[in-house]
């Protein structure tokens, strides 16, 4: 699988572009199986982990270059919630656009609170891989707003039940959901520049 990905990067083809055109689709796939019982919980756990190696090797081709205000963003999962590849997926295409990114997988809510409340952070992502999950993801946006050091930061959320049910962003109180990598890179940014209207910049 890494020697065809890389014969795929010789050609040309872009990480956006083989990450949501395989490693996204792999990766709901093995969901897919776990689901129907044609797998079991340690064939996807390797499945997921090979995947988290390949995008770790995909991601590291040449960063993007650019000249704009530092840009950080926290990514979230929740304990308990396996469903976690597509916050690898966003936190990979938000590091080649030049986001230092802070991933934090399935940690207690205190640990999240101090992440944030320790260092500046424009755009916190949430994931959600069911909606057992949704308490659970209202009670981390609340603590994520109430102890960041960004009093305008803001929160996207992200996962299939978000996109069966758009309705359910409003119901954890986050700022917008994206459905794909290359869409929470545009919403990540678009969400950050309104912070930068609303309010002043301030550095960490």
């Amino acid at each position: 699988a890494t020697a065809f990905l890389r014969r795929m990067m010789a050609r040309g083809y872009d990480f956006e572009t083989l990450v949501e055109r395989l490693a996204a689709p792999t990766a709901r796939w093995l969901g897919e199986l776990w689901e129907q019982d044609r797998c079991d919980f340690l064939d996807v756990t390797f499945g997921i982990s090979r995947l988290q190696e390949i995008l770790a090797m995909m991601s590291g081709a040449p960063a993007v270059n650019f000249r704009e205000r530092p840009r950080r963003a926290l990514l979230v999962s929740m304990p308990g919630d396996t469903h976690s590849f597509g916050l690898d997926i966003v936190g990979a295409m938000l590091s080649a656009a030049g986001w230092s990114v802070t991933l934090q997988r399935g940690l207690p809510e205190d640990d999240n609170e101090q992440a944030i409340a320790d260092e500046w952070t424009h755009i916190v992502g949430v994931t959600m891989g069911g909606v057992e999950f949704i308490d659970d993801v209202a009670r981390t946006v609340r603590a994520i707003r109430r102890a960041s050091r960004n009093p305008e930061v803001a929160v996207m959320v992200g996962g299939a039940p978000f996109n069966r049910e758009p309705d359910l962003v409003a119901r954890v109180g986050a700022d917008g959901t994206a459905p794909d990598g290359p869409t929470a890179v545009v919403l990540a940014k678009r969400l950050m520049l309104r912070q930068f209207v609303d309010a002043p910049w301030t550095p960490s």
